[in-house]
């Protein structure tokens, strides 16, 4: 299994584009993909025809804003800590 991240700080750089395109290209050479979005304003499940969260709804992008708690929020945020702390390095 190989782990793609597709990440920027800097809004408007092609970050969903170049996702979209790499799982189509992926998954047209026959290979599993899963695209988590974790943008809390949510364009690739958008753009990839999936239904959004509700407002009330658990997502991981509403774990990590600290506004939905329980067990899967607390792997979500241990998930984020543990890149963000080799992110500092």
């Amino acid at each position: 299994m190989r782990i793609y991240a597709v990440a920027n700080q800097k809004g408007g750089v092609g970050k969903t584009v170049d996702t979209i395109n790499l799982s189509a290209t992926l998954a047209e050479q026959g290979r599993r993909v899963f695209a988590l979005d974790w943008d809390p304003q949510g364009h690739l499940t958008e753009a990839i025809g999936a239904r959004s969260a509700e407002a009330e709804q658990p997502s991981p992008a509403r774990a990590l804003l600290g506004q939905w708690s329980g067990e899967m929020a607390a792997r979500i945020w241990r998930a984020a800590g543990g890149l963000a702390s080799r992110r500092d390095r």
